[in-house]
């Protein structure tokens, strides 16, 4: 989801970190139209190792739930997974790619999320429904240096 909910990190995956104690981490509120990303993508919103790890830990789930859910559905009824992955490109096309693909994702998220905030806010005020849903859309980039290169960067 864009917004962050309510979450623990792990205890075995705290204690591996070596952070102190349970961290709940909450995004909530609405970013309506303000046209920036939340604090979970924001500089300096994401700096400390409890934020990334409670971060890391939600955004996780949500992939294991809907790689699972598509596993299990029937017909057409699947989530939205898809990936673009290419090998053997040089440094500058990754670069390159990273600019293009963070600006034309921040747009993308930036939209979806004016779009949730104002079902969210129609939504609250039509109290005969039930309003049940965490949905989202989760984006993230990888890369990683292929074995038989000279480039150790990741």
């Amino acid at each position: 989801m864009f917004f962050c909910a309510d979450s623990n990190v792990p205890d075995r995956l705290r204690a591996a970190l070596g952070l102190s104690s349970p961290y709940n981490f909450v995004y909530g509120g609405s970013w309506r139209g303000r046209g920036r990303c939340p604090p979970c993508s924001s500089p300096g919103m994401r700096t400390g190792k409890e934020d990334k790890v409670n971060i890391l830990g939600i955004c996780a789930a949500d992939l294991l739930n809907t790689l699972e859910y598509n596993l299990t559905c029937e017909g057409d009824d699947s989530r939205f997974q898809r990936a673009v992955v290419y090998h053997r490109l040089p440094e500058s096309v990754a670069r390159e790619f990273e600019s293009i693909s963070k600006e034309k994702t921040s747009q993308l998220l930036v939209e979806l999320n004016q779009w949730l905030a104002e079902k969210k806010r129609v939504a609250k005020s039509d109290s005969g429904k039930k309003n049940n849903k965490r949905i989202g859309l989760g984006i993230y980039s990888f890369e990683e240096v292929l074995p038989g290169s000279n480039n150790n960067k990741q």
